[in-house]
């Protein structure tokens, strides 16, 4: 895990332990954005090399809470690596459980990606793989009066022998 992360990580759990009470229900539309670890593996095959890469990625998305429970929200996930791109556009929907300033959540959804992997060496300019299939996610919300912190785990269900996962930290605006 990357320092940046961890002293991420670190401000949220320090936000968690200041606890906002807001007795307002929580409904809405929000957006947000934030940093990602991005984990990808493939195995080598006849067409192209072995990949296996932890990188940052940048992370928004757009949301309806329809109540303290539930919630739907659209997002992206993408990386800006100079030899390899990672990108993937996800629909899900979202259950929370509200435990005072905390939530625990849990979803499931649609995306789809793209994964681009760039070869410097030789006329062959690396290859691209498309994919697309479940997601699941699931995490902790720290509420403020008009913006969450969100800590949140994203497992892809890519095609065949391919891993990928996200873990998140966000800022999200409740409007």
């Amino acid at each position: 895990m990357s320092k940046t992360m961890r002293h991420v990580f670190g401000l949220v759990l320090l936000c968690g332990l200041a606890t906002v009470g807001d007795a307002q229900e929580m409904r809405g539309a929000y957006v947000g954005a934030g940093i990602s670890m991005l984990s990808y593996a493939q195995p080598a095959d006849v067409a192209r090399p072995a990949v296996s890469d932890d990188t940052n990625a940048y992370r928004v998305l757009g949301g309806y809470r329809f109540n303290d429970r539930y919630a739907v929200e659209a997002g992206l996930n993408t990386t800006a690596d100079i030899q390899q791109t990672f990108s993937a556009f996800s629909v899900r929907g979202i259950a929370l459980l509200p435990l005072s300033a905390v939530d625990l959540f849990g979803g499931g959804g649609y995306y789809e990606a793209t994964f681009h992997k760039s070869i410097l060496s030789g006329a062959d300019d690396g290859f691209e793989h498309t994919d697309s299939g479940a997601t699941v996610i699931g995490g902790l919300v720290f509420n403020l009066t008009r913006i969450s912190i969100r800590g949140e785990y994203e497992w892809f269900d890519t095609d065949g022998e391919r891993e990928a996962s996200s873990i998140s930290m966000m800022v999200l605006l409740r409007f």
